[in-house]
């Protein structure tokens, strides 16, 4: 299972290490990596998840001046509270293609993020469809403290 005690989730297949900023991450070998995040400040969103359109032309600009591309988003419920799905593919000198996914649950003063990243290693397996994988499931395992399902949603 996940560390943190308000976001659970499965974690079988991965093995856990520590990033250089004190995280824990888990990686599956070797082009897999998986972060999850409490974040103590507003999401950065500028439209409540049922406003598609205006999330993605929000969240599309700061990766296109990254030099990434917004493959898409989605709203979902993990474990029963609204959360938005982000898909994007970046480009990295030393590791080639990166597609990225990530499950935000926001909340009025925070979030939780869980943030899987894929790497085209040539091999056989399509690193989107690892990605997909990797997120399908999560949002079926992930689930949330008693604590964290009462708090302030997004939006109010």
């Amino acid at each position: 299972m996940s560390p943190n005690p308000d976001l659970r989730f499965e974690v079988d297949g991965w093995a856990e290490g520590t990033s250089p900023d004190g995280h824990s991450v888990f990686v599956r070998a070797p082009d897999d990596i998986l972060v999850a995040r409490a974040f103590d400040i507003p999401p950065d969103l500028v439209s409540p998840l049922g406003d598609l359109p205006a999330l993605y032309e929000h969240l599309r600009g700061p990766l296109d001046e990254a030099g990434a591309s917004l493959l898409s988003i989605g709203a979902l419920a993990i474990d029963g509270v609204p959360a938005l799905e982000m898909i994007f593919e970046a480009q990295d000198e030393s590791a080639g293609t990166i597609y990225v996914g990530a499950l935000t649950i926001p909340f009025r003063d925070g979030s939780f993020v869980i943030k899987v990243m894929c790497r085209d290693s040539g091999s056989d397996e399509l690193p989107l469809e690892r990605l997909r994988d990797h997120l399908d499931r999560l949002c079926a395992t992930a689930t949330l403290s008693e604590r964290a399902k009462q708090l302030p949603r997004f939006g109010t």
